[in-house]
């Protein structure tokens, strides 16, 4: 029969022991007492950032330097035509092509 209440308190008790042994040795060959984990979150959280305000700024200084607008019509355009070819694909797809 276990005592569920000793069964808690030695696993945390022995739980805390361990992760404190582990970041001491950790510790010591890696100066550091941060998480490896955490650090690498970290790392490519900043590197992720820091692409994202490149791109940002590249988009900023585009738009800051064309002088002319955008032509919606040929935007719509290329849509349509990608709109269609999606539909026509799965027409095909699903045995139902259209006749003409």
């Amino acid at each position: 029969m276990v005592h569920i209440p000793s069964f808690l308190v030695g696993s945390a008790v022995s739980g805390a022991g361990f992760l404190l042994i582990h970041r001491e040795l950790s510790h010591r060959q890696r100066l550091t007492t941060r998480w490896y984990i955490s650090e690498f979150a970290e790392t490519q959280f900043n590197e992720f950032r820091a692409m994202a305000r490149a791109k940002a700024k590249e988009a900023t200084s585009q738009a800051a330097h064309s002088t002319s607008a955008p032509d919606i019509a040929s935007l719509t355009g290329n849509a349509t035509a990608t709109w269609n070819k999606g539909v026509g694909s799965i027409r095909d797809l699903v045995g139902k092509t259209e006749k003409k």
